[in-house]
């Protein structure tokens, strides 16, 4: 059984600060020799340093500010006897003691100043990664929304220019979704979305992009796939929401256009051509995958 972590830490510190005092208390009133002890304390005054940002980087700032001000007032409490009686010692008396005291303290107060700053700096990080993602993500089915899509559409578009790697993108529309909205209420229709992503979502690899691209229509992003696989896997997921039960009456069926990316390719010219692919399932009876071709004309696609 691993010992938990938070103990390690305690052991360590428990123990550090156990060497370094013994170690104080032994070169400021055990050592006979006065150069062997200025030679110790020397080396004390090199180590507490790092001791104390040992500290502050295994703790959060708080609990090292807790753990230093303890070794730290230990320290000085061993060291007050030495300050003020007379020895042969150089690193004896207040004219060193007490300013390695001093320039301990403030070590001590700069660390615990650049921690809160650090532990300010994360949290501001983490609520602005938190604000993109609300930013990038639809509320209702928790996945992309065309905003976030689009970014990344950017991105993959560009990586497929420079690399020469596949890209394929896959639109589909919900049949008939209004008329489930207008049977069933718009409560129910919310419940078809969230069902379609939770339908779709477990069959698409961790690489691949899904958003709900506006109403009823999805849009899936496949890098590295060229396009008769990523037809392959259009009509899989067409026919596993056909197959779908809903135990509510309602069914789902959905038409799927499939596009891929071809040379001077941009991000409106790769979401026409699903687009148009998309129109053509459409008007050929839905429930349909179609392939968009090159150099196709745009047209409006039917509800």
């Amino acid at each position: 059984q691993r010992v938990p972590m938070h103990l390690v830490e305690e052991a360590v510190y428990l123990i550090v600060s156990g060497i370094m005092l013994s170690v104080l208390a032994y070169a400021l009133y055990g050592e006979s020799d006065p150069a062997l002890a200025d030679l110790s304390l020397f080396s004390l005054h090199l180590w507490f340093p790092f001791v104390y940002i040992f500290i502050f980087i295994g703790y959060d700032s708080a609990a090292a500010l807790t753990r230093s001000g303890i070794l730290y007032g230990l320290s000085v409490a061993v060291s007050i006897p030495a300050m003020v009686t007379p020895s042969e010692s150089r690193l004896h008396g207040f004219s060193t003691l007490g300013l390695t005291v001093i320039s301990m303290g403030s070590i001590i107060a700069v660390l615990f100043f650049l921690t809160r700053m650090k532990d300010q700096l994360r949290r501001s990080e983490l609520a602005a990664d938190r604000m993109k993602l609300l930013a990038d993500t639809d509320p209702l089915t928790e996945i992309l929304n065309r905003r976030g899509m689009k970014a990344l559409m950017e991105q993959e578009i560009r990586r497929a220019a420079q690399e020469g790697t596949p890209l394929s993108l896959i639109i589909f529309d919900l049949d008939n979704f209004k008329a489930i909205n207008d049977a069933y209420g718009h409560d129910v229709g919310d419940d078809v979305l969230i069902t379609v992503a939770g339908l779709i979502k477990p069959h698409l690899r961790a690489t691949d992009c899904f958003a709900r691209w506006g109403g009823e229509e999805f849009a899936i992003l496949v890098p590295g796939a060229p396009l008769d696989r990523t037809h392959l896997l259009a009509d899989r997921l067409r026919t596993i929401l056909q197959e779908h039960d809903s135990n509510a009456g309602w069914k789902l069926s959905a038409s799927f256009g499939v596009s891929t990316y071809i040379e001077h390719d941009t991000m409106t010219t790769l979401a026409k051509r699903a687009d148009v692919a998309l129109f053509r399932a459409k008007r050929d009876g839905k429930n349909r995958t179609e392939i968009g071709q090159a150099f196709e004309p745009a047209v409006a696609a039917a509800s």
